[in-house]
């Protein structure tokens, strides 16, 4: 009867076990929007990665570009010291460790961005008339703005619906 009582405790463990580990996989996602890399961490069953430790690494080289820690609500954001490929290396408790990747073809619109932000005045003041001139690139900035403010929610949306898929269904833990 020990015997049973062992065999099946074995079984069980190893039955058990992967949903323990599954039910508390850490994911991060990662977006550019106006010259500042967005992340938010969470954990597979919705919870949020709260004190993470967050990790900036240069692809090429793997130095270390930043550091910083996630809020209460899993969020971390930092403006990229360089344009280039960028990995996300997000720490939680209990060992969890998420990666993501930023692309530096992402990041070369913040160049673009910030070559577009100069001293010189679009305004130009003629007699008592004040007109204002707006170029091309001005306008392209406009855009990117705005449409960058669109897609924030969608963002929000697509990472509450991976939270969602990442949850262990019945099916997956009964077979």
């Amino acid at each position: 009867m020990k015997c049973y009582w062992i065999s099946l405790s074995v079984i069980l463990f190893f039955v058990l076990f992967p949903l323990v580990t599954s039910a508390h996989k850490i994911m991060t996602f990662a977006y550019v929007e106006n010259g500042i890399v967005y992340t938010e961490t969470y954990f597979s069953g919705g919870g949020k990665a709260k004190n993470a430790k967050v990790m900036v690494y240069d692809t090429m080289t793997n130095k270390l570009l930043l550091t910083g820690t996630t809020d209460a609500k899993g969020y971390f954001h930092f403006k990229p010291p360089a344009i280039t490929d960028l990995k996300i290396v997000v720490e939680a408790e209990l060992g969890h460790r998420a990666v993501t990747k930023v692309k530096a073809k992402d990041l070369k619109s913040i160049s673009k961005e910030v070559a577009n932000i100069s001293p010189q005045e679009t305004a130009v003041e003629s007699s008592s008339v004040q007109t204002h001139q707006v170029t091309i690139e001005d306008m392209r900035q406009l855009i990117r703005e705005e449409v960058s403010r669109e897609l924030k929610p969608l963002f929000e949306k697509i990472i509450q619906v991976e939270q969602r898929l990442e949850r262990p269904s019945l099916t997956q833990i009964f077979g």
